[in-house]
C-alpha cells in the first residue's frame, strides 16, 4: 500500500446494519474547513458530557454537493436528548468497516486513504448513504485516543 496510516485496518469487514437515528449537533464544511469539526464535538461535550461518556458517539458524513458535506456529531436518538437537536436517519443495508487505533490526529488521515485507496483496493462501490464514525467504549474521551470504526455504505 502506497500510504498508510499506522493504527488503520486496510481490510474493511463487510457488515449489515439496521437502520437508525442518530441526533446531535451538526454544521457544513468543506474538505478545507473540515479540521474545525472538533469544535463541533466540544460544543456538544459542553451539552451532553455525562451522556458522550456513557454512550456511543457518532460522526455522520452526508449531503455532498460536490462542494461541502454536512457532519452531525451524536448519539442514536432516544426520548432524554434535546428536542431541538438535528437528525439523520442512517439507512440499513452493507457496510465496509475499516478500523482506527490511535489518536485523534490520524483519523482525518485515516478517512482520506479510505475514500481515495482503500474502497477501491477492495473493489467496493460506495452507493450514496450517510457515512459515519462510531466511537464507543474503545475511545477515550480524555485522551482523544482509541479505536474508531469508518462506516462506508457500499452497494450488495
Amino acid at each position: 500500500m502506497a500510504n498508510e496510516v499506522n493504527g488503520l485496518e486496510p481490510q474493511p469487514q463487510l457488515v449489515h446494519a439496521d437502520a437508525k437515528t442518530i441526533a446531535g449537533l451538526s454544521a457544513v464544511y468543506t474538505m478545507e474547513t473540515r479540521m474545525e469539526i472538533p469544535q463541533l464535538w466540544d460544543k456538544l461535550h459542553a451539552q451532553v458530557h455525562d451522556l458522550l461518556l456513557a454512550r456511543t458517539s457518532y460522526g455522520v458524513s452526508y449531503g455532498f454537493d460536490g462542494q461541502s458535506f454536512r457532519y452531525l456529531c451524536g448519539m442514536e436518538k432516544t426520548d432524554d436528548l434535546p428536542a431541538d437537536w438535528d437528525t439523520v436517519v442512517l439507512l440499513g443495508g452493507r457496510y465496509a468497516v475499516f478500523t482506527y487505533d490511535g489518536p485523534a490526529s490520524g483519523i482525518g488521515p485515516s478517512i482520506d486513504i479510505i475514500w481515495k485507496q482503500l474502497i477501491a483496493e477492495a473493489h467496493l462501490k460506495p452507493d450514496g448513504r450517510p457515512s459515519f464514525e462510531v466511537y464507543d467504549s474503545r475511545f477515550d474521551a480524555k485522551t482523544s485516543s482509541g479505536v474508531v470504526e469508518f462506516w462506508i455504505p457500499v452497494a450488495d
